[in-house]
């Protein structure tokens, strides 16, 4: 067996190396304190956010959880009172919802009666799939008619209407013009 001995320090023989290091005892001591406190700060970072922190609120979360485990009847009566709550909060959503759209549909309805012109009237009034205006009505003549239709041309709340058929008939012995326009109600309209 053979020994073989690596110098790492050189090609000097240790008895060359410095017997006496001068080093600062006050720089010692500092670097000792200060590994020792790398050391411990996270020991006593970790010890005080589990107890002084989560330890009060597992406590408290467990307590909550035996009670309700004890008393059966309060976790279903919360169950319910949170049940309640969602449903009132739906029928809120809805009231505001229909509030919303009964003001949109008063403009829009009041929107059609000023377009009306007053030797016209409105006989049915449809709205197909919430967004396509469907009117039926008379007129005395056709210029009654072709203003209701520029009228609707030009309307906030309605695009792109269509006029369909016309017919004369007589009404207590009266010719008027019997008449459709058909438009899409307008979402920039509804939103204003």
């Amino acid at each position: 067996m053979k020994i073989i001995n690596i110098n790492l320090l050189g090609d000097r023989p240790p008895s060359l190396l410095p017997s006496n290091l001068n080093i600062d005892p006050e720089l010692l001591l500092r670097g000792i304190v200060g590994a020792i406190i790398a050391l411990i700060l996270p020991l006593i970072i970790g010890f005080s956010v589990d107890k002084l922190m989560l330890g009060p609120a597992v406590a408290e979360n467990d307590r909550i959880l035996r009670d309700l485990g004890t008393n059966k009847n309060t976790a279903s009566v919360l169950r319910k009172e949170k049940e309640r709550a969602e449903a009132l909060e739906k029928d809120y959503e809805s009231l505001l919802k229909l509030a919303r759209q009964s003001a949109t549909w008063k403009s829009v309805l009041e929107e059609v009666r000023d377009l009306t012109p007053t030797d016209a009237w409105l006989t049915r009034l449809s709205i197909d799939g919430g967004n396509k205006l469907k009117i039926e009505g008379k007129a005395l003549d056709y210029r009654a008619i072709a203003f209701f239709y520029t009228n609707f041309q030009n309307a906030n709340h309605f695009a792109r209407p269509v006029l369909g058929s016309l017919q004369s008939e007589s009404v207590g012995g009266q010719a008027v013009i019997r008449f459709n326009l058909d438009c899409d109600i307008n979402d920039q309209g509804l939103g204003g």
